[in-house]
C-alpha cells in the first residue's frame, strides 16, 4: 500500500511535466514532418511502412511510441480523477483538492488550496491525505474501465 501511494505521488508530481513533454514531442514530430515535406503522419506511415526512417538521429516510430505511452498514462490519470469525483462520500472534495494541487497547472500550494476550501490546516491535510490514498487505489485498480464511468 505504501509503495503504491509513493508511486502515485511521483506520478501526480510529474503530471504537468509529462503533459508538457507530450506537447513538445508532438510538436517535434510535426516539425519533422513539415521539414520532410510530409502533409500528415498518416502519409508518412503509409510511405515508409516497415522501413527504418531516420529523422534528426531518432526513429520517428520510437518518438511516436514514446508520445503514445505518455499520453496513455496521462489519460489514465485524468480518467481516475473523474472517477474520484464520483467516489461516494467525499469524492467531490477529494477531486477538487487534487485537481487544484496537481492538475490545474496553476501551481497552487497547500496553503492556497486550503484557503479555497476554507478549512483548518489539520482538516485540509487529513482530507488531502485521504484524497491521495483514494486516488491511488483507483489508479492502480485494473478492473476499472471507461465504460464504468456512466
Amino acid at each position: 500500500m505504501e509503495e503504491m501511494l509513493r508511486k502515485t505521488k511521483v506520478l501526480l508530481k510529474s503530471y504537468q511535466m509529462a503533459k508538457f513533454a507530450v506537447m513538445v514531442r508532438t510538436q517535434e514530430v510535426e516539425d519533422e514532418l513539415f521539414d520532410s515535406d510530409m502533409k500528415s503522419i498518416e502519409n508518412l506511415i503509409d510511405s515508409v511502412l516497415g522501413e527504418d526512417l531516420m529523422l534528426n538521429g531518432k526513429y520517428l516510430e520510437n518518438k511516436l511510441v514514446e508520445v503514445r505511452a505518455t499520453a496513455t498514462l496521462l489519460h489514465r490519470m485524468e480518467l481516475c480523477l473523474q472517477w474520484l469525483r464520483k467516489y461516494p462520500g467525499k469524492g467531490a472534495i477529494y477531486y477538487d483538492m487534487l485537481y487544484q494541487f496537481y492538475f490545474s497547472g496553476f501551481n497552487n500550494g497547500h496553503k492556497v488550496v486550503a484557503e479555497m476550501f476554507d478549512m483548518s490546516r489539520t482538516t485540509y491535510y487529513r482530507y488531502f491525505k485521504e484524497a491521495e490514498i483514494t486516488y491511488s487505489k483507483l489508479l492502480w485498480t485494473n478492473n476499472l474501465t471507461e465504460g464504468s464511468e456512466t
